[in-house]
């Protein structure tokens, strides 16, 4: 028999299963530990110009910039294939630990086999996560021939090695779904909605900015969708609710909303968010109009990848 948590918030009755909580919690209890170890990322590009200044090379190392770039190649080729956007996020994530690895950091001196490990770590993505494989012959007909069958095979071998083949990576959309299931149940399912599309706008952003790197996916996804609750001004009608949330928050993931690194990189999503043109949804109408196009903020994104070659390299 299950045991139910009632609050009474405006004369409606929110239930939550003692069991399912429970297993929330055992869930957000492995994830942050898998984050805080296997999955951890480090500032890999910090390290490299320290390293860098005592003894230049020849070649020049990568840059912000240039992960950026490979990270909107990435949405272009996901979007272009129609894959799901959670694949550009696990590439992401794959290319953001093996540079932190050993094995990694000569690629981070080299632009050209930083660029090939970005084009592998899309294609390990696909393969892992995708029914259609991103054939390798693909890879090297986007690069115009730059790398061989053979590089790209080798570059693979490299990946899966340094990363010790963990290749389901914990990132902040796999942190959403969850979390979103700990709004009440009063919340409307209009505003779920609409709290779930600009948490995934902040998140998709906040993928290309390296400063992210830094930061666990937990963070990025908490902060992610209060910063979408704020923008709906929804929480401010009934702060009870809001209040239900927090407390969900603290109790079952283990997280402060209002701690200092939330905050701050709430502020730093907001900021990404100013970037772009937020849509104004003055009916739901609209707002279905908007997902069904597939416009929004995509259209900084071409209708076809182009090809890798010479993106980045100087």
């Amino acid at each position: 028999m299950c045991i139910l948590f009632c609050w009474s918030e405006e004369n409606i009755i929110i239930m939550y299963s003692l069991e399912h909580h429970e297993d929330l919690s055992d869930r957000f209890c492995v994830m942050r530990k898998q984050e805080d170890s296997i999955y951890m990322k480090s500032d890999y590009l910090s390290q490299l110009n320290s390293i860098y200044l005592l003894n230049p090379l020849d070649n020049i190392p990568i840059d912000k910039e240039c992960r950026y770039k490979m990270a909107m190649w990435f949405f272009q080729v996901v979007e272009y294939c129609d894959f799901n956007k959670e694949i550009a996020s696990i590439s992401m994530s794959y290319l953001d630990r093996f540079l932190s690895t050993k094995e990694g950091t000569l690629v981070l001196y080299d632009r050209r086999d930083f660029q090939l490990a970005a084009m592998v770590c899309l294609e390990l993505a696909v393969k892992m996560n995708e029914p259609k494989e991103l054939d390798m012959n693909v890879l090297s007909e986007l690069s115009k021939g730059s790398y061989s069958l053979i590089e790209l095979t080798k570059m693979e071998k490299n990946i899966l090695s340094a990363l010790n083949w963990r290749m389901c990576p914990l990132t902040a959309s796999s942190f959403v779904s969850y979390l979103l299931e700990l709004l009440p149940h009063n919340v409307p399912f209009s505003v779920k909605e609409k709290i779930e599309y600009f948490t995934w706008l902040q998140i998709e952003l906040s993928i290309k900015d390296y400063c992210f790197v830094v930061y666990k996916p937990s963070i990025i996804a908490l902060a992610s969708i209060f910063n979408a609750i704020d923008l709906l001004n929804y929480f401010r009608l009934s702060p009870k609710v809001r209040q239900s949330f927090h407390r969900n928050i603290i109790l079952l993931v283990g997280i402060d909303p209002t701690d200092f690194l939330s905050q701050e990189v709430g502020k730093k999503l907001k900021e990404l968010v100013k970037s772009i043109s937020i849509p104004n949804f003055n009916s739901l109408g609209d707002f279905h109009c908007v997902l069904s196009q597939k416009k929004n903020y995509h259209d900084i994104y071409p209708s076809s990848p182009k090809s890798v070659s010479g993106m980045i390299q100087s």
